[in-house]
């Protein structure tokens, strides 16, 4: 042992010592994140050092490790000092925090360095706190030496956001800051086959987009049922690191520190705060609600076309046909093969006549043998290596590409360009953005990686070989900043291009974008897709909370691959999926080259008839989705969602990610085993009805309700209070949209209400322009009253069908506006009254009266 070695052990011993032994393990804050943590280093930064188990830290701060003090104040600024550097390089010893009171339970904290600027993300909120100061749903404290920051919930005095735990460190390239956590676990940071509930068990996170794609966003229920949340707003490179105290810590290595705290106090108020913050999702196209059919493999226009035949004669219902990379020319965005595919054309006017839609795709890497590239040169638009300007060169299969800054002005006139020339050759209804974090088929670029400080940074994410696996160099040279700062938003950033792109093609049409790559707020602009999974049962159960978990995160059209992507999948368990993904926000059904075809006529007579009867549920249900996603475009709302949403309060709720609702009327209880007999779901305290049948579950002896299934069953059950609409069913959803609607009423203490939003499915700004209707359902034990607002979309809308499950008492008579109506059946066993053999025009009056006794 050296002779440096023993006067930092014995001078950590001798002023820390005390602070070491009386930290509680679970309480630790890792000082030495990086791999080979050992104890003469560990010393060497003034941290702590006690041997532990694998997963926790054996070097950790102490109580008293050098921290920044509070030395002038302004109104809500503070000046922070701190009198010496610690271990990380280029410390920046001075900094600015602003605090902000966003709204009445937001707050918003910025810590900046004064003295220089650095790359922070810009957000969508535009508002402006109008609120009395004794309204506010909290209140902070600020220590001033140490410094630290405390936030209250006002109405319980509980605190929500604690950063006393652990020294705030802010490096050019390191900067961290822990706060304490409400639960043992949370939600959110997105990232693969993890459950919907986070560890909190030593566990780390890492953000740098790939394909496990994560959001800096977070969210906790308490015992209580209260809600918070939190968002860091940076862009760079993230690291999450959790221990059992519980908290989190974040590292980031670039960037500011941009952090939105909310409030809730249920965990819908915290989505919409969120969303309020980084934008509200889209209301989609309606069309895009249906069934999608996708494969990487069709290899023919021939294959294609006998796949679109083959399931329209078994009369599945199907809105939306894909093609992937197989039918372009050769793999060249903005083209098709003209050899193998070369009655595409042909096939999308196919599509076209039989009220069906076409999705093309586009990927971000563009080749040098292109008009696109040629114009690209022109307009300037592509990434530059670091201090040139040579546009940085990757591969993607097998050829060299270069690719789109996003973020360069210029390049929304381009992309847009290529987009309506492309349009006219295919008159494409939406287009898929795949790959687009962006990949790279080798490391950094065909000439590597410089040696600098973005390429090779001081400190990487556990997870992280390196930032340019896979990728293009951090280091590259973009209009808005460099790669290592916008590298995780290069999906948002091509989904915002191509979303404008397609509204420049067609002005009255909302556009429909899928991307693959996403930050927070892309939402706004795109659907999502979730990781390429694999087709077997794990994978079918992963898939409900990584849709729980964009929906969280403010991404409300989301869906999986269907029946898995890699791989062969069953006939079972694409049945299975098939029946779960009807339920999904975005249903679509994809996978790979190779494997065997998986779309509904694939399979037996038996396997068609029962996904045909999966799907049949899902158009019956559209109009209550899109009824879901407006309110979510209007105020965030999930449209799937976890059952802790809606049963905060409900402890046995807040882990469950094998059950999921439908906004706040349907629970949907799926198989996700093979060979499965029955299927156990968890009912929280409320009235249930079967969805099919109308009856009613008995929870009088447990929660937990064990189903028999068959084949052909998934369980799905309506709650009692509420009214949802639904339309007779059709083979597309051009077609269903001018059959008649119905209305299931489910009655609780006697009560019901619900809402139905419609527009024509596709034009912009239809609620302010007012071609849009808007009905408000109301019932009792002896009627249901409809009533329209103000606005009028002038379209077929007949009410012909009303079922009203949990009707105690015998019904003899049925009047319609006060006129007799003959057409009913009362089911005495299940307490079902069903009204039909009627027709109502929606639009006639301003309101419609049902009455029964």
């Amino acid at each position: 042992m050296n002779i440096n070695y023993i006067l930092i052990f014995l001078s950590f011993r001798i002023f820390n010592c005390s602070e070491c032994e009386k930290k509680d393990v679970k309480s630790r804050i890792n000082c030495y994140p990086e791999a080979n943590e050992n104890e003469a280093e560990c010393l060497k930064r003034e941290c702590c050092w006690s041997p532990s188990d694998l997963n926790i830290p054996k070097c950790f701060y102490p109580k008293n490790f050098t921290n920044y003090k509070v030395v002038s104040k302004d109104g809500l600024n503070y000046l922070l000092r701190k009198e010496k550097p610690t271990f990380r390089p280029n410390e920046i010893l001075e900094l600015n925090l602003k605090i902000s009171f966003v709204t009445k339970n937001t707050l918003r904290l910025e810590i900046t360095d004064p003295k220089n600027e650095r790359y922070r993300v810009k957000n969508m909120n535009k508002k402006k706190n109008n609120y009395p100061l004794n309204d506010y749903e909290y209140y902070f404290y600020v220590n001033e030496d140490p410094f630290y920051i405390k936030i209250f919930r006002a109405s319980t005095g509980k605190i929500i956001f604690d950063s006393s735990i652990a020294p705030l460190i802010y490096a050019d390239q390191y900067i961290q800051f822990s706060t304490t956590l409400q639960n043992d676990y949370f939600y959110g940071l997105g990232g693969p086959k993890n459950n919907l509930a986070r560890d909190t068990n030593w566990t780390r996170y890492s953000s740098w987009n790939r394909q496990n794609i994560t959001h800096p966003f977070y969210m906790t229920v308490d015992q209580d049922g209260n809600s918070m949340g939190l968002y860091l707003q940076n862009s760079n490179a993230i690291e999450v690191l959790s221990n059992p105290m519980p908290s989190l810590t974040f590292i980031t290595i670039g960037g500011i520190l941009d952090i939105f705290v909310y409030l809730g106090p249920y965990p819908s108020d915290v989505i919409f705060q969120h969303t309020q913050v980084v934008g509200t999702p889209q209301i989609p196209q309606y069309f895009t609600l249906g069934f999608h059919l996708s494969r990487w493999g069709y290899n023919s226009s021939a294959n294609l076309e006998n796949v679109i035949n083959r399931n329209r004669e078994i009369g599945i219902p199907y809105d939306v046909q894909w093609t992937y990379i197989d039918a372009l020319e050769n793999k060249l965005d903005w083209t098709f093969d003209t050899i193998n595919f070369d009655s595409l054309p042909a096939i999308v006017k196919d599509l076209h006549d039989n009220d069906q839609y076409y999705i093309h795709v586009v990927q971000p890497g563009i080749r040098n043998i292109t008009v696109s590239f040629d114009q690209g040169i022109q307009q300037n638009v592509f990434i530059k290596y670091l201090n040139s300007s040579e546009n940085l060169i990757g591969i993607l299969w097998s050829d060299t590409v270069v690719y789109p800054d996003f973020t360069n002005p210029n390049s929304s006139k381009w992309w847009s360009d290529q987009a309506s020339t492309f349009y006219k050759i295919i008159p494409y209804d939406g287009l898929w953005i795949n790959m687009n974090e962006p990949l790279n088929f080798v490391d950094g670029s065909i000439k590597g990686c410089s040696v600098n400080k973005y390429d090779y940074p001081p400190y990487l994410p556990e997870m992280e070989h390196n930032l340019f696996s896979k990728t293009i160099c951090p280091s590259a040279e973009q209009y808005l900043s460099n790669h290592f700062n916008l590298h995780s938003m290069y999906g948002h950033f091509e989904s915002i291009a191509t979303n404008n792109a397609l509204r420049l093609i067609n002005d009255r049409r909302r556009p429909f974008v899928l991307t693959r790559s996403s930050f927070a707020g892309t939402g706004h602009y795109a659907a999502q897709l979730t990781r390429e999974n694999s087709a077997n049962w794990e994978d079918l159960y992963f898939s409900i909370p990584e849709i729980l978990s964009f929906s969280i995160l403010g991404i409300t059209q989301v869906g999986a691959d269907i029946c898995g992507f890699n791989g062969d999948t069953s006939e079972e368990l694409c049945i299975r999926w098939m029946q779960l993904g009807a339920f999904y926000p975005l249903m679509r059904n994809h996978n790979s080259l190779n494997s065997k075809d998986q779309d509904p006529a694939a399979f037996s007579p038996q396997a068609q008839e029962i996904m045909k009867k999966a799907l049949m549920t899902r158009y019956t249900l559209l109009p209550y989705f899109y009824t879901l996603f407006y309110a979510s475009s209007q105020i965030g709302d999930t449209v799937a969602r976890p059952l802790f949403i809606e049963y905060p309060n409900d402890l046995k709720t807040h882990k469950i990610d094998r059950q999921f609702m439908v906004g706040e009327s349907i629970l949907i209880t799926p198989v996700l085993e093979q060979n499965a007999k029955i299927v156990q779901g968890y009912f929280p305290n409320d009235t249930w009805y079967d969805f099919r049948s109308g009856t009613k579950l008995d929870l009088s002896k447990s929660n937990y309700v064990n189903f028999y299934v068959t084949l052909d069953d998934i369980p799905v059950h309506i709650k009692g209070g509420r009214i949802i609409p639904f339309q007779q069913p059709d083979i597309n959803t051009k077609r269903a949209r001018k059959n008649s609607f119905g209305l299931i009423v489910a009655l609780k203490n006697n009560r019901a209400v619900g809402y139905f939003y419609w527009d024509d499915g596709e034009s912009f700004d239809s609620k302010e322009k007012k071609i849009a209707n808007y009905f408000l359902f109301f019932a009792d034990n002896q009627g249901l009253e409809v009533q329209r607002n103000s606005y009028k979309y002038e379209t077929n809308m007949i009410l012909s069908d009303i079922r009203v499950y949990g009707v105690d008492q015998p019904i003899k008579e049925v009047r319609i506006n006060d006129i007799l109506h003959e057409n009913f059946t009362y089911d005495e066993i299940n307490k079902v009254l069903e009204i039909f053999s009627f027709k109502i025009d929606m639009l006639a009056d301003r309101s419609i009266e049902f009455s029964w006794i």
